[in-house]
């Protein structure tokens, strides 16, 4: 506006157009109009600039009529106070640009550095002439001269922006994370920052989770060797002592084989107990969730308990709740581990003529699923309250003496209580001394979509008539010969012919040879190790690359499960070796159970109350029940004095009797004798006293009416 009326207050040459400016300025000030008055008075000051030249009077005059109005003194303290705000905000930018904390530069869109703070100079180390105006290559070749490494960049949207970040190694040993931002104009800002320090701390964090990570391996290798070392001549010592009582002998030399059985099973108790503890203080509770009845854990855990119980003179009795659900699901393992732990545990502290109950029950959830709560109450020696507080906590026992006096590790309840809390329960205990105790624990589990005759067969099912009826050829191969004595004295007792073989490396070549149906192969082996001879086997052309495969191993680590799988391995068994799980192993690897799941059709039996009435059908059971005892001692008789056709005709006979009346495993082991005695050896001893169990076990299922 100044330059448009400069000419036209020249061309006036009228001092009084200024001043009317001058007044203008004024009133617009006194109106609150401040900027147009500061034009207006730019406006005068330049009309008094004008006529200077040619009428200094006027010009003077102007100047005066502005200098006694206050507009010169009002516009110049106006710019200066512009000036001083606009340098004050300078300043503190400029002083925050130093003293920001990380480097900070910025660089043109055509790549020359506009400016950068002192803390990045410091931080890139720029010699004291890289100054504003280089250009980014400038600063690149500095940094390429000086072998300065750049990290891996990695980059990200924000509002559009281009983010980017890498870390680059300075030549001092320095590591500065670098940040780029990139604005609309293509102008980068970028900031620098010192990560010395916590790329140390992350060096000594690493360096300390690959220590601990060393030492849970150290660990768990020192746990695998002595378990290998103690339960390698423990298989020997337990399968001996097994062995040893059932052979005829005078008592006194039958007691001492059931103190050294005795023994070592508490040895094994007590290594299983701290390997436990171990696997769970590495790896957490490990949990399954499969169905299972739960009222069948309970009474299989105390039937295998009940000879201890009955042997210390006391009375072991349960009682589930009539309200259990048939099926749940869950870890019946972990449920069946916390039962013998507690009653384990009541038998123990109980003395002569007690009395432990153990009960379950079960409470229905919001949720659908289930509060199972088990309780085992003993009339044992009980527990001070004082002692009760630390009675869950690891490697602690009630009383320094208890170990002394009955033993243990102190690890047994701690293992209950990490198990229940994994199945997000509870578990207490009330006792006073004197007393007794009662432990009482909740867990959770899912209700079961499943109904009863979709389950698989639980208790009684491990296989041992299907294993003696198919009579399979067994190799075993391990290095030891206590324990190959073990084994091969085992598998015949189940029912099975056995080979022998001490190292890998046979017993690819027996199998390569033929005739093999299952091989028992032990991890830890001289000149081929089990896992090698694994899959060098499953390496040969079908149907031998195809051989079921049971791996044997000393070593109680789910690591050496997870291997022998890995190489082929259908099933895995931990020394020493216990009968039933190992039948249970072998009746899974040659798909035994499949076709005999259950110990009796309760269908057939129906079909033939259908079709001849109840009065005929307990007829017939009571009949089958009094003469079947005199076909058994009848086949034996043969058996022995090597009459095979007397044998043969007697198992076809109970054969088809089983089989009318629905026993189908009864009748599979029937069968099975009489398949062999075709043969030239006919049936072993061990399958006919199973013959002899399967006919209790089956009269017990059917439940006949008294013979009268």
């Amino acid at each position: 506006m100044a330059q448009f009326l400069r000419p036209v207050l020249a061309a006036w040459a009228v001092p009084a157009a200024a001043i009317a400016l001058i007044w203008a300025a004024l009133l617009l000030r006194e109106v609150g109009q401040g900027d147009l008055a500061w034009h207006a008075g730019m406006v005068a000051l330049s009309a008094a600039d004008t006529l200077a030249a040619r009428d200094a009077k006027t010009s003077h005059i102007i100047l005066a009529a502005l200098t006694m109005s206050g507009v010169v003194v009002g516009l110049t303290l106006r710019a200066g106070r512009q000036r001083k705000r606009a340098a004050r905000a300078h300043g503190i930018m400029q002083i925050a640009f130093e003293h920001v904390g990380v480097g900070v530069m910025v660089i043109n869109p055509n790549g020359r550095i506009a400016m950068f703070n002192a803390r990045s100079a410091a931080l890139l180390n720029l010699p004291a002439d890289f100054q504003p105006g280089r250009t980014e290559r400038d600063l690149q070749n500095l940094q390429l001269q000086r072998g300065e490494a750049i990290g891996r960049a990695t980059y990200s949207g924000r509002d559009g922006d281009i983010v980017r970040l890498f870390h680059q190694k300075m030549a001092d040993g320095k590591i500065i994370e670098t940040r780029t931002e990139v604005l609309e104009d293509g102008t980068r800002v970028q900031s620098f920052t010192d990560m010395t320090n916590a790329a140390q701390q992350q060096h000594v964090l690493t360096e300390a989770r690959d220590a601990a990570e060393a030492a849970v391996r150290a660990r768990a290798q020192f746990l695998a060797g002595m378990s290998h070392e103690i339960r390698t001549p423990l298989n020997g010592i337990l399968g001996a002592a097994d062995l040893m009582r059932t052979l005829p002998m005078p008592d006194s030399q039958r007691e001492y084989a059931d103190i050294i059985y005795q023994a070592g099973t508490h040895l094994l108790e007590m290594l299983t107990e701290i390997l436990d503890y171990s696997k769970i203080d590495e790896r957490g509770v490990e949990l399954e969730a499969v169905p299972y009845c739960p009222a069948i854990v309970v009474r299989e855990v105390v039937e295998v308990l009940a000879s201890r119980a009955t042997a210390q003179g006391l009375t072991l009795s349960t009682w589930p709740s009539s309200d259990l659900p048939d099926f749940v699901v869950g870890d019946p393992h972990r449920l069946r581990q916390i039962l013998f732990n507690l009653i384990g545990n009541a038998i123990k502290f109980t003395p002569e003529f007690g009395t432990i109950a153990v009960g379950l029950a079960a409470r229905p959830r919001d949720d659908g699923g289930w509060w199972l709560d088990g309780s085992v109450r003993d009339s044992g020696i009980g527990i001070a309250a004082a002692a009760q507080k630390t009675l869950f906590a690891e490697f602690t026992q009630s009383d320094g003496s208890i170990t002394r006096r009955f033993g243990g590790t102190g690890l047994g309840l701690a293992i209950c209580r990490r198990l229940v809390e994994a199945m997000d329960g509870t578990i207490t205990v009330d006792s006073a001394p004197g007393l007794g105790s009662c432990f009482t624990f909740s867990i959770r589990v899912r209700a079961s979509t499943q109904s009863p005759d979709q389950m698989p067969a639980l208790g009684h099912g491990n296989g041992v008539g299907l294993i003696a009826a198919r009579a399979p050829v067994v190799l075993v191969a391990e290095d030891t010969k206590v324990n190959r004595l073990v084994a091969t004295h085992m598998l015949e007792r189940l029912g099975c012919r056995v080979q022998a073989v001490v190292n890998g490396r046979e017993a690819v070549e027996a199998v390569c040879a033929g005739g093999i149906d299952l091989v028992l192969m032990d991890i830890m082996m001289p000149e081929m190790d089990g896992l090698a001879a694994t899959r060098a086997i499953r390496a040969l052309v079908w149907p031998l690359g195809a051989i079921p495969i049971i791996g044997l191993s000393a070593n109680a680590f789910r690591s050496d499960d997870d291997a022998g799988r890995a190489a082929g391995m259908n099933g895995f068994a931990t020394k020493p070796i216990n009968s039933e799980r190992l039948a249970a192993e072998i009746t899974a690897a040659l798909g035994l159970g499949a076709a005999v799941t259950t110990m009796c059709d309760p269908a057939a039996l129906d079909e033939l109350r259908s079709a001849l009435g109840d009065d005929i059908v307990g007829a017939v059971i009571r009949a089958f029940a009094s003469d079947t005892p005199a076909t058994l001692s009848q086949l034996r008789h043969d058996a022995e004095a090597g009459n095979l056709a007397g044998v043969g005709e007697a198992a076809h006979a109970l054969c088809g009797n089983a089989a009318t009346l629905g026993l189908v495993r009864l009748a599979e082991i029937a069968r099975g004798i009489e398949r062999e005695s075709r043969q030239e050896n006919g049936p072993t001893q061990a399958k006919l006293d199973l013959l002899e169990a399967e006919f209790a076990a089956s009269l017990a299922a059917l439940r006949p009416e008294p013979v009268n």
